[in-house]
């Protein structure tokens, strides 16, 4: 089994395509990371990389590993980083799950207000959201729907009002409402999920 060094050149060499590059953002030399392929290779009896020139591209065996490195490593990095946090307050970070929209920037201070540790905000995809929660890549999720998944319980912490920005010139740029036929009259943008 390939210790998890070299899955990590193979994220590296994968991002940036040279092996001096990939080299150079894992901290190690050149021949150190060209060490490492060759072993791999050897390890595996296949043939990780394609060479093209200086750059690298990855091989169907190699695309595979890949794939391993982009799920493991990012929750080797949240374990160490848990750790550490642990060692210093006993307690990791919440890990809020926040998406696309300014929804989370109301939450903060009411969630600062009954929680004394860090939060780490985690920005995601509105798709991925209850993903992350189920597979445990955040603690909480604030989200403008209710999610329709089983097994997630939810909490309403504010009412986001509903505003319109108007030009200056238009008129009910200075009134306190603006009445629905305004919105039929012309075009306009909605972050509304229902019109």
């Amino acid at each position: 089994m390939l210790d998890i060094k070299y899955y990590v050149l193979i994220d590296a060499i994968a991002t940036h395509g040279t092996v001096h590059d990939a080299a150079a953002a894992i901290g190690i030399t050149q021949p150190a990371a060209t060490h490492r392929i060759r072993e791999m290779e050897r390890r595996l009896g296949v043939a990780l990389f394609h060479r093209e020139g200086r750059r690298l591209t990855l091989s169907a065996s190699g695309e595979r590993l890949l794939d391993t490195a982009h799920a493991v490593l990012p929750q080797l990095r949240r374990a160490e980083l848990e750790a550490w946090q642990l060692a210093r307050r006993a307690e990791p970070a919440l890990r809020l799950g926040i998406g696309p929209y300014d929804t989370f920037s109301r939450a903060i201070p009411h969630l600062y207000d009954q929680h004394e540790h860090d939060i780490d905000l985690v920005r995601l995809p509105m798709a991925d959201m209850t993903t992350a929660l189920l597979a445990n890549r955040v603690d909480m999720i604030c989200m403008i729907e209710v999610p329709s998944q089983r097994g997630i319980s939810h909490q309403l912490l504010f009412e986001e009002p509903l505003v319109a920005v108007l030009p200056p010139g238009h008129p009910y740029a200075k009134s306190d409402a603006v009445p629905a036929e305004v919105f039929d009259q012309g075009r306009h943008f909605t972050y509304s999920i229902t019109p």
